[in-house]
């Protein structure tokens, strides 16, 4: 609301609606205490006491002089987003014409898009926001929201400001960026727990079945097992150091993928020892080399 006291100086703001753009200019009356007296025009008063007149009256009609957001301090986007969606709400658009709207998104003080109603024209001045876009049939609902490709997307405060002819308003929303974890902690806990498991039991059995049975067609078969088992073994060490906890990305795919294909292939290759060693003969104990003399 705007209040005119007339001694000493009154400023007098008279708004011309030109669509988006209006001019602002200040009428002031000297004040009597002044050294050099000047003689005061019954027109220029007149003038003034209605232009204070019109604007009171004017914001008493059209409520508060400002446009009004329903406040949020920041977005967030995470790695499975395309689009980034910045939000903004004016709470007390009252036009029901887009011509009277004017929209204006700024990124560290640098105009990044301009939506002019009048015109009916959208542009984006900066190159770095081609994408950035809003949807004109949601600005007389309030909702001047900005939308861009994530590519674009840069963190920071972005300022958004609306215009309804002589009224207008901004405010502030800061871009953040949250991480979002592939999996669980327990779940990564299992994904690594499991391979190493499968890891050791692959071994303790080669070892067993490698004392318990002894042929010469096994000997080559278990130089085989245990170069596949070590190779195995050295992929799936690979593949937990690539699974690191966190976001999803290419690393973490294929240290996940280094961990479960080489897994599944140990647990096969256990089955095929287990097999081949039931096949094969235990080993005999040793026969004495001199037998005793049979008892007269």
């Amino acid at each position: 609301m705007n209040y005119c006291a007339l001694p000493p100086i009154c400023p007098i703001t008279l708004c011309l609606k030109s669509h988006q753009r209006f001019q602002s200019f200040s009428l002031a009356v000297s004040s009597e205490g002044s050294r050099h007296k000047e003689k005061k025009n019954p027109n220029q008063i007149i003038l003034l006491l209605t232009s204070c007149l019109s604007v009171f009256i004017e914001d008493e009609v059209t409520g508060s002089a400002q446009i009004t957001f329903n406040i949020t301090k920041s977005a967030e986007f995470t790695v499975c987003n395309t689009t980034v969606v910045i939000p903004c709400f004016a709470t007390n658009v009252e036009t029901k014409l887009l011509t009277d709207l004017y929209v204006k998104w700024k990124f560290k003080g640098k105009d990044i898009f301009t939506y002019d109603g009048a015109q009916g024209q959208s542009s984006t001045p900066s190159s770095g926001f081609k994408s950035a876009k809003i949807t004109p049939t949601e600005l007389l609902h309030g909702i001047a929201s900005l939308k861009m490709k994530k590519s674009d997307a840069e963190l920071g405060n972005y300022t958004c400001e609306v215009t309804e002819l002589t009224r207008e308003g901004e405010t502030v929303i800061e871009l953040k960026y949250r991480v979002v974890s592939w999996f669980s902690p327990k779940e990564n806990i299992l994904i690594i727990i499991f391979p190493v498991l499968a890891i050791l039991l692959s071994w303790g059995q080669f070892g067993v079945v490698t004392l318990k049975y002894a042929s010469d067609p096994m000997k080559g078969k278990t130089i085989l097992l245990f170069v596949a088992g070590l190779l195995l073994t050295i992929v799936v060490i690979v593949g937990a150091i690539l699974f690191i906890p966190g976001e999803y990305s290419t690393k973490n795919a294929s240290g996940l993928g280094l961990i479960v294909i080489p897994t599944v292939i140990l647990i096969l290759l256990q089955y095929f020892v287990l097999m081949t060693a039931s096949s094969q003969g235990t080993i005999q104990p040793p026969r004495k080399a001199v037998e005793e003399p049979l008892n007269e």
